[in-house]
C-alpha cells in the first residue's frame, strides 16, 4: 500500500498512534497533524537550499530595516503557519540561533535591536498574571516580554 506524496520504501512503522497525541485544551487549528503539515511546508521550501541559509539570507535582506515590525514579518514571511506562531518560532529559536551563531556583528547588532524595539507578543497566562501583580511595571518590547516570562516561570518552580 503507497500513499501519494510518499516514497515507496516509506517506513509506516515509525507513524504515531493517535492515542499518544494530547488534544485535550488544544484549539483545532493547534492539533499536531496541522503544525506537522505546516512545518512541513517551510522544510519542504528551505529543502534545497537549507534552513539555516534560508532565515540568514532574509535576515541579511532585513539589516537596514528599521521598523523591527516589519523586518521580522518579512523574514517570517512563508506559508504553512500563521502570524502568531511565526513570531514565536522567530523569537524563541530564530533569533536565539543567530545571535549566538552568526560571524558578524552586523546581524547580531541588528537581531539585538529587533529584540529591544519589537513590540510585545500576544499577552499568555503568564503575562496577564505579571500585569495584574506588578502594575507599574510596562512591558513595552519583547526583551522586557520574555524577561517577564522568565520572571514568571522562575517564581513557579
Amino acid at each position: 500500500m503507497i500513499k501519494k506524496g510518499l516514497p515507496e520504501d516509506f517506513d509506516f512503522s515509525l507513524k504515531m498512534d493517535k492515542s499518544v497525541w494530547n488534544y485535550k485544551a488544544i484549539r483545532p487549528a493547534n492539533f499536531p497533524e496541522k503544525r506537522i503539515k505546516g512545518i512541513s511546508m517551510l522544510l519542504s521550501e528551505t529543502i534545497e537550499e537549507g534552513i539555516v541559509h534560508f532565515f540568514l539570507e532574509r535576515i541579511k535582506m532585513e539589516l537596514n530595516n528599521k521598523e523591527p515590525k516589519d523586518a521580522v514579518k518579512r523574514i517570517m514571511n512563508f506559508d504553512g503557519i500563521g502570524v502568531q506562531r511565526k513570531m514565536e518560532m522567530f523569537f524563541n529559536i530564530i533569533m536565539p540561533f543567530f545571535m549566538v551563531y552568526s560571524d558578524g556583528d552586523e546581524i547580531r547588532n541588528f537581531l539585538n535591536f529587533i529584540f529591544e524595539e519589537h513590540p510585545p507578543l500576544n499577552e499568555n497566562k503568564l503575562i496577564k498574571s505579571f500585569k495584574l501583580n506588578y502594575l507599574d511595571i510596562k512591558i513595552e518590547n519583547v526583551k522586557t516580554y520574555m524577561g517577564v516570562i522568565m520572571f514568571q516561570k522562575d517564581k513557579i518552580t
